[in-house]
């Protein structure tokens, strides 16, 4: 009997393996920065940044062959799992060439003879919520070598891995299409808005403080609340993790929770208002959102409500232009205040161009809510498809 072999273990009809038995892991390392001799070779060298959610590749650094021989990194072969365990944990790629990476990383090699690449990536992929759930640190989460090791997989015949694997990379490759659609209909929106007011933006006169064309609201304590299950009078109430929520990508139609009552006034926003973080390092990821019902802001939110001269849609992508962590102040915890958005600049074209933009906008939006709608049916395949697949149901 192989080591292979006799790592399976037979549940139920699908044989199952620990991936410590069936897999080499190595770690990688990172050369040092202040060396000179180290950086500007011809291997390529990524962290965990350098890996799309997407699993493409971008390396920002090549390293020497010096550096390979004086520090931790090493390099792995084309056809080598990558997967982030530290920083941004459980994105995982496949080394499309030889590369170098640092300790954000741990390389994962699978027995060809019990293991097929292609299948493995597939079920690391499947244990997000597992990772992120086992991921430990104060300032810089990870997940240990063992997390990973210690992982159970089932391991049906090549063949059928191969098959497994096959379907779930078409049914994510739609999803990527969508994505990548709507990428385009964004760059759309925002070069609509550019021909009309960025590059004319001299022949407007008006400019004014961002606090006297628009209403600001700041979050407070939220006061009660019930489950949202479509409830479609009332307030939504928003917390920062709402506008992760699927569906919310661009409009906040949905929340976890909501209440019949209003909370505080300055708290206590109406449809047609944009939301962002002001509290944390939730600010750094730059997240705007428009509400489309009225809401009520937890403390961790800000909102601003256009006054009559401003329409909302050219509002909503003159602030997408717009840093938030240009603004951030604060020491220790980064926060943004009224004051400090109150004086922030803005052109005020005529009112009519502004509806015109509006007008635009909207076919191209009709067309993305499509889009998102159909991602969102796909999301939902993928994420059946993924769960059935490692049960052997697939």
């Amino acid at each position: 009997m192989t080591v292979v072999e006799s790592a399976i273990q037979e549940t139920g009809g699908t044989p199952l393996a620990i991936l410590r038995d069936i897999c080499r892991f190595d770690s990688g390392g990172t050369p040092d920065r202040a060396n000179s001799d180290f950086y500007g070779g011809t291997t390529p060298w990524i962290s965990g940044a350098d890996i799309a959610p997407d699993g493409r590749l971008s390396p920002r650094s090549q390293i020497t062959e010096l550096a390979l021989t004086r520090s931790a990194a090493r390099v792995v072969g084309p056809g080598t799992i990558l997967l982030v365990t530290r920083t941004s944990v459980g994105k995982v790629a496949i080394a499309p060439y030889p590369v170098s990476f640092s300790q954000d990383i741990t390389a994962i090699t699978p027995s060809p003879e019990a293991l097929d690449t292609s299948y493995l990536v597939e079920f690391l992929k499947s244990q997000q919520d597992y990772f992120t759930g086992n991921a430990r640190g104060a300032t810089i989460k990870g997940i240990t070598r063992d997390v990973v090791r210690n992982l159970s997989i089932p391991l049906p015949r090549l063949p059928e891995q191969r098959r497994i694997a096959a379907i779930l990379d078409k049914a994510d490759r739609l999803r990527a299409q969508r994505r990548e659609a709507l990428a385009h209909l964004d760059a759309l929106t925002q070069s609509i808005f550019n021909d009309m007011f960025v590059l004319n933006l001299n022949t407007f006169t008006e400019v004014h403080d961002l606090g006297n064309v628009c209403d600001f609201y700041a979050g407070s304590s939220l006061r009660g609340g019930e489950s949202w299950t479509g409830q479609d009078h009332g307030f939504l109430q928003l917390k920062v993790s709402d506008m992760n929520r699927r569906g919310n990508e661009v409009q906040i139609r949905g929340a976890a929770l909501w209440s019949g009552k209003p909370g505080a006034k300055s708290a206590t926003l109406p449809a047609g208002s944009i939301i962002f973080p002001k509290r944390g390092a939730s600010i750094a990821t730059n997240k705007k959102r428009t509400v489309m019902r009225p809401a009520v802001l937890d403390p961790n939110l800000m909102g601003i409500t256009p006054r009559a001269s401003v329409d909302i849609y050219y509002l909503h992508h003159w602030f997408e232009k717009f840093d938030l962590t240009s603004l951030s102040s604060g020491s220790s915890v980064p926060q943004l205040n009224k004051k400090d958005l109150f004086p922030v600049q803005i052109p005020v074209p005529p009112l009519e161009l502004q509806q015109t933009f509006a007008r635009r906008v909207a076919g191209v939006e009709r067309l993305k809510e499509q889009h998102r709608t159909q991602l969102a049916e796909l999301d939902t395949l993928f994420e059946s498809l993924q769960h059935r697949a490692f049960r052997g149901e697939l």
